[in-house]
């Protein structure tokens, strides 16, 4: 067996550019992953928007696998998650590893009407 190493970057849209800097680093000094933290209203190591914090990642990167460290699903709609999902995994060229979080607590979930059984059918179709 091989062991990967990985990292979270930097986090958040005010220090992107250092978040870039380091995955960019991460790449060239050997490393297999960077982690993308989605967190809302938070300040260190978390994204509000980590897919699209991996959509700038993945555009500069050639090998780096950019993984979502937590998705928290149930702020997605399930359609729109599989679509922008998928066109990431093709953009990425297959580095993408995509680790949704069905739910952190009773309070996420009243933010959803979607039954996240029916969403991961709907990801996996996609």
């Amino acid at each position: 067996m091989k062991v990967k190493f990985g990292f979270v970057p930097v986090g958040g849209a005010k220090s992107f550019e250092a978040a870039l800097n380091e995955v960019c680093l991460a790449e060239k000094l050997g490393f297999d992953s960077a982690w993308v933290q989605e967190r809302h209203l938070q300040q260190n190591h978390t994204w509000s928007a980590p897919l699209v914090a991996a959509m700038g990642f993945v555009t500069h990167t050639s090998r780096l696998l950019i993984g979502t460290d937590i998705l928290v699903y149930p702020f997605y709609h399930p359609m729109r998650l599989a679509e922008e999902v998928a066109l990431l995994d093709i953009i990425s060229k297959g580095d993408l590893f995509l680790a949704p979080q069905l739910a952190t607590d009773r309070m996420n979930l009243r933010f959803t009407e979607y039954n996240w059984k029916d969403a991961v059918l709907v990801l996996k179709k996609v």
